[in-house]
């Protein structure tokens, strides 16, 4: 009777059985079997899409462990009739078909639900809205939402500009980890990922450009008036800060002069006193005169 054959699907489950030291036989990982040609581990999506030709999952459709099992399968099936020994060609999205209105977007993913939305206003700079995505069945932990900005190119200089560590996702594309801190204390991390490669910014109508150009420079011009406001404001502080200089200055001349009153009547009070005594000492010789002459 031959044994049973057992077909375990879970994502890194080869680190899972180096790290618990079992005694198992060969394991086939797709993350080790398949790579994209700039080196980087791509998702089981991913490669479903590339090679099987198929999307494994849907937007918003829940996860499904026997469908990730049977893709896996697939994979594996296809390595085989490929032959081991040969490389098999990973088609590459073709960013230059994204949409512009999705190039206007970054995707804000593995947000803690502790974040309250208006917090993650701050972790991007520019003018956008948030778009939450609805979330997937048994991600109640983490979540996700895109950024909606008014152009391309504002959106890639956001990216640009936001802190964070630099890297790639599974399907290659640029992402940042960013951490920071909530109002309430909480150090927090999530990522935010481009939609689709740099190149694409460059293929806007000049149509579009120009409109682009209009609306950039309105809000240069909005951006410049609170500029404007702190400049004056500045510049008002600054002349309160003379005119309470001068009074203090004022006051210091006041003290000064009040101290030399102040020394003058001192050095009176004291002649005046010398005085005192001198006639006193005077005073008191006349008496014994006197009581002598008697």
């Amino acid at each position: 009777m031959e044994p049973y054959c057992f077909i375990l699907y879970l994502l890194g489950f080869l680190f899972l059985l180096t790290a618990l030291r079992l005694d198992h036989a060969r394991v086939i990982d797709t993350s080790f079997v398949f790579r994209t040609p700039d080196g980087l581990s791509p998702s089981l999506n991913y490669l479903c899409k590339s090679l099987l030709g198929y999307e494994l999952r849907k937007e918003a459709t829940a996860h499904s462990c026997y469908d990730d099992a049977v893709a896996a399968m697939k994979l594996v099936l296809a390595k085989m009739e490929q032959g081991v020994g040969n490389n098999m060609p990973l088609i590459q999205e073709n960013t230059k078909n994204v949409p512009e209105s999705e190039m206007a977007k970054l995707l804000v993913h593995r947000i803690p639900i502790s974040v309250p939305t208006e917090e993650l206003y701050g972790i991007l700079p520019g003018n956008f809205i948030f778009e939450q995505k609805p979330p997937k069945k048994g991600q109640s932990i983490q979540h996700s939402a895109h950024a909606i900005f008014n152009s391309p190119q504002e959106a890639h200089q956001a990216f640009e500009n936001v802190q964070g560590h630099l890297e790639k996702d599974k399907s290659g594309l640029p992402q940042k980890l960013i951490r920071f801190k909530l109002s309430s204390g909480e150090i927090v991390g999530l990522y935010v990922r481009k939609m689709a490669e740099d190149y694409s910014l460059h293929q806007v109508s000049p149509k579009r450009k120009d409109i682009q150009d209009e609306n950039s420079g309105h809000s240069k011009k909005q951006k410049m008036d609170p500029c404007d406001d702190h400049l004056q404001e500045i510049e008002t502080l600054k002349q309160e800060l003379g005119e309470k200089d001068n009074q203090c200055d004022d006051c210091l001349k006041e003290i000064e002069s009040l101290k030399k009153e102040l020394t003058a009547k001192d050095f009176q009070v004291s002649t005046q006193d010398k005085i005192i005594a001198e006639l006193k000492k005077k005073l008191t010789e006349q008496k014994r005169s006197k009581k002598q002459g008697w």
